[in-house]
């Protein structure tokens, strides 16, 4: 009888009301376990997307500082390098000393994500001699790099080398700084020579005062003792 009354109810209506209809219930964890629900993304993709941190301009910064601290790194053993030629194995052939005597490194960029130093040189002598000094040292790039990978063992990867010559302005700040680097020096061991001069002035005084005062002692004592002999008598 109930039964009925529901099949009848399915199909009953009054004025001003619609049909009653049955829809079927959303399957829960229970009976569906299969379903997921479309709006709401996986948990790995979740993870993904949380994990995910863009580059922002702190990251640009550390990249810049490190480039730099790298390129001051290779500016250093290069310069090192060339003030001692004879550790550059050129293939076929000698190291050219006289190219070599005239080269000076004058900066160092870092490019392609730190895997190419672009060298700038400053050479002297004629602007065939110049460009005859920077051919020779990229033709030589390779020995230069192996003498470069051998001082920085500590670094995983070592940078191809691109010389190019640098403009005048460059190298002409570049050579006053170390006309004033030397001139410091100078005046620091112009100052240590004159305060040791000071010095054994100073401890010439001193000895001559101390004789003196030697000398003063013993005729004191003279004087005593010749004082007390003649008492005594």
């Amino acid at each position: 009888m109930l039964l009925g009354f529901l099949a009848t109810a399915t199909s009953f209506t009054l004025p001003g009301l619609t049909p009653l209809q049955y829809s079927k219930p959303f399957p829960s964890c229970l009976t569906d376990r299969q379903t997921v629900r479309p709006d709401r993304p996986a948990l790995s993709a979740l993870s993904m997307v949380f994990r995910r941190k863009p580059a922002g301009r702190g990251q640009g910064y550390a990249d810049d500082k490190r480039s730099g601290r790298l390129g001051k790194i290779v500016l250093t053993e290069l310069v090192q390098i060339l003030r001692n030629p004879f550790c550059i194995k050129v293939a076929g052939g000698d190291v050219d000393l006289d190219i070599v005597s005239m080269v000076s490194v004058v900066e160092v960029e870092m490019m392609g994500d730190n895997t190419i130093a672009k060298v700038l040189v400053s050479t002297m002598g004629t602007d065939a001699e110049k460009r005859q000094a920077v051919k020779w040292l990229n033709q030589n790039s390779k020995a230069l790099r192996f003498s470069l990978a051998q001082r920085m063992k500590h670094h995983k990867k070592v940078p191809e080398l691109r010389f190019t010559a640098a403009a005048l302005p460059e190298a002409m700040s570049v050579m006053s700084l170390l006309d004033q680097i030397r001139e410091e020096r100078e005046a620091k061991e112009a100052m240590s020579n004159q305060m040791t001069a000071e010095d054994e002035a100073v401890m010439e005084v001193s000895k001559g005062m101390e004789r003196e005062l030697q000398g003063m002692e013993s005729e004191d004592d003279k004087a005593l003792f010749a004082g007390s002999h003649s008492v005594s008598n």
